[in-house]
């Protein structure tokens, strides 16, 4: 968080619109705290995210359209998450267009998919005009009006890493043990007794 100020301070607006490009919602949540604690105003928040969003949507459908299906088609990764973004195109169509940047996993390869499908500019823009606006809205509210809780984990991760860390941990290592002993007891189960040897006179 620290360093996230501090980059609200030397960058401004232009590193919350950067972030909102790249990062998505995290940059956004933490902007939204930033905004309760007074280093930015939570309107224009929403705008700028808004701004960056529309950004990233419309690069991202424009190499699309120019040479989405060559690119698809250059990464397995691509190319399998591109298969399930078509279909979900097909079966949902515009409910897709308007959800796909709260899908994880698939928004950043479905602008692509679109814009090498046959939905045209115009029923995008419309679209995902009204999509980046409610995510703007409601990521960064639930960051400005969570902001004491977000700020009250990041200052107590290092009083809580050790169970944060470790509990999982100790969780693994006793299912692995109680799975190689129910392993054990079924083995011995399953082996054979010997048959006692009677000596006949």
């Amino acid at each position: 968080m620290d360093a996230f100020l501090a980059s609200i301070q030397d960058y401004g607006y232009w590193f919350l619109i950067f972030g909102a490009l790249i990062e998505g919602e995290s940059i956004l949540l933490l902007a939204g705290a930033a905004a309760y604690m007074g280093y930015f105003s939570l309107p224009m928040v929403m705008t700028v995210s808004f701004i960056g969003a529309i950004i990233h949507d419309q690069l991202l459908y424009s190499i699309g359209k120019v040479g989405g299906t060559a690119l698809l088609h250059r990464s397995k990764m691509f190319e399998k998450k591109s298969h399930r973004a078509f279909a979900l195109l097909k079966k949902y169509d515009h409910w897709l267009i308007m959800g796909f940047r709260f899908v994880y996993g698939i928004r950043t390869i479905t602008p692509v998919v679109i814009g090498a499908s046959d939905i045209s500019f115009k029923r995008y823009t419309f679209l995902t005009i009204i999509s980046a606006a409610i995510w703007a809205i409601i990521v960064s509210s639930v960051g400005y009006f969570l902001a004491d809780i977000i700020q009250s984990l990041i200052a107590d991760f290092e009083g809580y890493k050790f169970y944060i860390i470790g509990t999982p941990i100790l969780l693994i290592g006793l299912g692995i043990g109680i799975f190689y002993l129910i392993k054990h007891q079924r083995s011995k189960r399953k082996t054979p007794a010997h048959p006692k040897s009677s000596n006949t006179l």
